[in-house]
């Protein structure tokens, strides 16, 4: 049984939504699944929903990133009753390293920045491994959601 230890997903129901999951794999101890879960309601998110598998050794990237976001809240609390409105979480569970931040309509100062900078290493990661599933068109939509 796959068991998610990297999670990452942001947007609201009209402007589209993005997730991207990695799970551990039982028999295989050098690689991992990743999973890029689009929601396009307008068709915002132009790539299409794939998998691949990619070395193990690829989520030092990751890792290096949550380091950089350490003093981020575990929650970040919207105080206005919105009902459509932008949320977003990352959630890291893999080889003693915990993370956990998320929010909805409310962010950490810097939230853009470093959302831009994680999508980024993803955009980086999914072209590497999965070039022919890769959309250069809708690049900067994603890493601007």
């Amino acid at each position: 049984m796959e068991v998610k230890i990297f999670s990452f997903g942001r947007g609201a129901f009209f402007g589209g939504s993005l997730r991207t999951s990695i799970y551990m794999l039982p028999d295989d101890t050098r690689n991992v699944l990743v999973r890029i879960d689009p929601y396009n309601y307008f068709y915002i998110i132009k790539m299409p929903a794939h998998k691949f598998l990619m070395p193990v050794d690829e989520l030092r990237k990751i890792t290096a990133f949550l380091d950089m976001i350490r003093t981020w809240k575990e929650e970040y609390k919207c105080k206005d009753k919105i009902l459509d409105g932008y949320g977003w979480h990352i959630e890291y569970h893999f080889d003693g390293f915990e993370y956990l931040s998320h929010g909805y309509v409310s962010y950490p100062e810097n939230y853009r920045e470093k959302i831009s900078e994680l999508q980024t290493i993803i955009e980086d990661l999914c072209l590497k491994y999965a070039p022919d599933r890769y959309d250069w068109e809708g690049r900067e939509d994603r890493i601007k959601l």
